[in-house]
């Protein structure tokens, strides 16, 4: 664990140094994650991806600022719970290396969420471009 501190601590460094954001997969260590991201100032936007933890974990994420992605874990009831609980503009969505199609993956979010695939969309491209910048995101 000291060694996955040192390294993840040092890019930390590297991304504020460089002003690009990160993306982080946690599995067990998310309060150390948050702490560790205070005590070093970062300074850039950050997203959980993967997320399939509890409400409580989801909203300390996002008090700190960061956003929260889900994926395939989103065909669990028990993720409804979650993403419902956390505002659009600190979600992301995503199928890594799942074969479930992110057209699958939206059209759970839109229901749980209520609203519009297009909806959906948009506060979706609105993230990215505040996350990794309006150019890197054609609207």
């Amino acid at each position: 664990f000291r060694l996955q501190k040192d390294i993840f601590l040092k890019q930390v460094q590297w991304a504020n140094e460089l002003q690009k954001p990160l993306i982080i997969h946690c599995v067990k260590a998310h309060e150390d994650v948050l702490q560790l991201l205070s005590k070093h100032q970062n300074k850039v936007p950050v997203i959980f991806h993967g997320y399939n933890k509890n409400i409580a974990i989801a909203l300390q994420i996002i008090s700190n600022g960061y956003y929260v992605s889900f994926g395939k874990d989103l065909q669990h009831e028990r993720m409804h719970q979650v993403i419902a609980a956390l505002p659009a503009e600190n979600i992301f969505l995503e199928t890594d290396d799942s074969e479930t199609g992110i057209e699958k993956i939206y059209n759970l979010a839109a229901d749980v969420l209520k609203i519009t695939r297009d909806s959906l969309s948009l506060q979706l491209q609105k993230n990215a471009a505040a996350v990794f910048g309006v150019a890197a995101i054609k609207l």
